[in-house]
């Protein structure tokens, strides 16, 4: 079954932006070291995503992980983001991909995607880096964060298995 993808990017923040995470919630950032390689509390999915950057723990400080965002010790939103690799040969080595991204539930429509995206900008920015999100193309709340964002439409992308990964390749406008 194919499977289509919008593929957005930008290189800076809306300099109107500045959000503040909502009230009763705390965040932080998980970057993987020797002594926390994995973070149980990210679930399953988090495995399947993490592989492929796995050995850039061992090489050097990688630029990958998780933003969390917290409510009364439960993780409630997170948002991977990594560097390009080969499931994105779109990208430039310094760019940044952002996603996935889940939010539980009962948390939903609170801005904490929003937040989530604007602080993994704010936390990593560099002349001549882009961030990119995919997103498929019936999730139109997706689309309408980044929009808000000022991330710009940049192609569709078809996802194809490719040995236990996916990868993402253009497939026009």
């Amino acid at each position: 079954m194919e499977q289509i993808y919008c593929l957005y990017k930008t290189s800076s923040l809306n300099g109107s932006i500045n959000l503040k995470l909502p009230a009763g919630f705390y965040e932080t950032f998980w970057i993987p070291t020797f002594s926390d390689i994995f973070k149980n509390e990210l679930g399953k999915k988090f495995y399947r995503w993490y592989f492929p950057f796995f050995f850039s723990v061992i090489k050097s400080k990688p630029l990958f992980g998780a933003k969390c965002i917290w409510k009364e010790n439960q993780l409630v939103h997170h948002s991977f983001f990594s560097r390009s690799c080969f499931k994105w040969p779109f990208m430039n080595p310094k760019d940044i991909q952002i996603g996935p991204v889940s939010t539980d539930e009962p948390f939903r429509r609170r801005g904490l995607a929003k937040y989530s995206l604007f602080s993994i900008i704010k936390e990593f920015p560099k002349s001549g880096r882009n961030y990119w999100w995919i997103v498929r193309k019936e999730n139109i709340f997706s689309i309408k964060l980044v929009e808000e964002m000022g991330f710009t439409f940049e192609s569709l992308l078809e996802k194809r298995p490719f040995l236990g990964c996916n990868i993402y390749s253009k497939v026009g406008k």
